[in-house]
């Protein structure tokens, strides 16, 4: 599997996949028997309406439990690292009108203060 744009950074506990603006996912052995693996994904908690059986209740991420090559179903991951690069851009594009909203709010509130004193 790969997708344009992302990179991977590993350490001792994960292998951690980014795009450009944030977390994809996350691979990493099962914490206690080392025999299994989970993709932990980064903005799981909005992908539980689309996919069901993603595990986990945490704040953000949810995870697919892999213990055996059968367990791996490569269309739904790829669907559902797809969707997590749609949630990272649309984060992203979100925080930019966001602060250009600001930012006009705040050149219009100095405009008319400017016109106020003159």
């Amino acid at each position: 599997m790969s997708f344009d744009g992302i990179r991977e950074q590993k350490n001792q506990n994960q292998t951690a996949y980014y795009d450009m603006y944030g977390a994809v996912c996350f691979l990493r052995p099962n914490k206690t028997t080392h025999k299994s693996y989970c993709i932990s994904l980064a903005k799981g908690y909005k992908l539980m309406d689309i996919y069901p059986t993603l595990e986990g209740d945490g704040k953000i991420t949810r995870h697919i439990n892999i213990k055996t090559l059968q367990d791996i179903e490569e269309k739904q991951i790829k669907d559902i690292i797809a969707e997590t690069l749609v949630l990272n851009m649309e984060a992203h594009e979100l925080k930019k009108l966001n602060y250009m909203k600001n930012n006009v709010k705040q050149e219009n509130c100095f405009s008319l203060q400017r016109k106020c004193f003159m």
